[in-house]
């Protein structure tokens, strides 16, 4: 009886996550402030594994920590894989320009652990940008089964003129896994968020050439201009206009103030999240 004693002792120490360790886990939502980089960080968990003595033992602090041997935990729910909300989502106290994410997946304290834990497959990406309206990542990421460090670019995947505001927000959801050999428990060891210094973006024509293709397809009779016609050869042109109003040029912003495209609700519905978000922008970036 000892011995048995002795050897369960030793599995609960050793692993993650070891059976006789399961039997009274419960999970919790989570919502903590992290420093670091350019911007705090509110980093906010669904489901947070709870477990013994220790209640923060798999945080989702852990994923700040710079230690790869401390996993976040928490559980995949195939039936609730979405949540407009995410399974854990980054709210930047500070709107950022951010570049890609690097991410370590699964638990990595020793190799066998590696695979005998849950691990993340596909996740899904939301960008909440300035002006509060969320944008979907083009395609979720396939992340390899690997320990190694992956970075995720927040660059691509979206269109060129949401990357030219700011995020205020990064929503996750965990669509598939990597199934663990032995436990239920789904694990991220690490994140890190890799921050721009500003707008990465390099307009197609100077503002000058923009300004007269602007001023020749103004409209004769009520506000704005003949933006169809402008950019049926250049569809960058829009983001051109976005690029030069955000960096404080003023002829720009008169000239984007009389945006108004004609035709679809939702063409004047995007118009109305640009002009909130252009709003924000220079609110929070004053010229």
């Amino acid at each position: 009886m000892e011995r048995l004693v002795a050897s369960v002792l030793t599995s609960c120490a050793l692993g993650c996550f070891a059976a006789v360790c399961n039997a009274q886990s419960s999970y919790k939502e989570e919502k903590l402030l992290v420093k670091g980089g350019p911007s705090r960080i509110e980093a906010i968990s669904r489901s947070t594994r709870v477990e013994g003595p220790n209640p923060d033992r798999y945080s989702i602090r852990n994923l700040f920590d710079n230690d790869n041997t401390t996993p976040w935990v928490t559980k995949y729910d195939k039936k609730s894989a979405y949540s407009d909300d995410g399974l854990f989502k980054f709210v930047f106290e500070t709107p950022v320009y951010l570049r890609s994410i690097t991410i370590r997946n699964g638990c990595q304290r020793t190799a066998s652990l590696f695979h005998a834990n849950q691990r993340v497959k596909t996740l899904g990406i939301e960008k909440v940008v300035i002006g509060g309206r969320s944008f979907s990542l083009e395609a979720s990421v396939t992340l390899k089964d690997t320990p190694n460090p992956q970075e995720i670019s927040l660059r691509e995947g979206w269109t060129s003129s949401i990357n030219l505001f700011k995020t205020k927000e990064l929503i996750f959801n965990v669509e598939d896994i990597y199934e663990g050999t032995k436990y239920q428990d789904l694990c991220i060891s690490e994140m890190t968020v890799n921050y721009s210094s500003g707008i990465e973006y390099s307009p197609s024509v100077p503002w000058k050439q923009l300004q007269e293709l602007i001023d020749k397809n103004s409209k004769k009779r009520g506000n704005g201009w003949d933006w169809a016609n402008l950019v049926q050869n250049n569809h960058r042109l829009f983001n051109d206009l976005l690029y030069y109003t955000l960096t404080g040029n003023k002829e720009a912003y008169l000239r984007f103030s009389t945006y108004s495209p004609e035709g679809t609700g939702q063409s004047a519905g995007m118009a109305n999240i640009y002009r909130n978000a252009v709003k924000e922008s220079l609110a929070v970036n004053p010229r």
